[in-house]
């Protein structure tokens, strides 16, 4: 029943994002810095799921790079268009998770599949003291990137979704490269 269900709400289509960045005090890290510090040694990685089985997994996924924990329900891992997505499930995608990842990391981009009418989700990146570094917001399917944010530890994605909410692909990063000087400086600004 839970497989059909996300797959009916993975295929009303694919419509393009509608991505709002609160990025508080308006700030970002500029191109060519980010460009920079990636320049300087940093490492791609990306979250690989093609090795679990379809279909309910738990509250609790561990990937090499980071632990996954659903804050409601249980994971689900299922594959729509070719993209292998998870989600945090009770009767739908529309639930709370977060995931830390073993090591600070920069350059968060993922992607958001399965739009239906009322989805709504926030996701938020946190440093290694837990402070807010920024946070994007989505009403739509696409690319949620997070690419100017330096030194991401921790990820929580808020779902306030009225619809079915939402699969998650491609979870892309950066590691993290100690930079000279005060790293504050070169992320983006937020408060509390």
């Amino acid at each position: 029943v839970r497989q059909s269900n996300i797959t009916r709400n993975l295929n009303k289509g694919l419509p393009m994002i509608d991505k709002v960045c609160s990025v508080l005090g308006g700030k970002k890290l500029g191109v060519f810095a980010a460009a920079l510090l990636m320049s300087a040694g940093a490492s791609a990685g990306k979250i690989d799921f093609s090795d679990l089985a379809d279909g309910p997994q738990g509250p609790t996924i561990v990937r090499p790079d980071a632990v996954f924990t659903a804050l409601e329900g249980e994971f689900f891992k299922g594959e729509l268009d070719g993209a292998i997505y998870i989600c945090a499930i009770t009767d739908s995608c529309a639930n709370d998770f977060e995931w830390v990842f073993n090591s600070a990391q920069d350059s968060l981009i993922l992607d958001l599949i399965g739009h239906d009418d009322g989805d709504m989700v926030t996701i938020s990146a946190f440093d290694d003291g837990d402070a807010l570094l920024g946070s994007v917001s989505a009403s739509s399917n696409g690319r949620i990137d997070m690419s100017g944010l330096l030194g991401i530890k921790r990820v929580l994605v808020d779902d306030s979704s009225t619809g079915a909410g939402y699969g998650y692909v491609d979870i892309t990063f950066g590691t993290s490269v100690p930079v000279a000087g005060d790293r504050k400086s070169t992320r983006l600004n937020s408060s509390h």
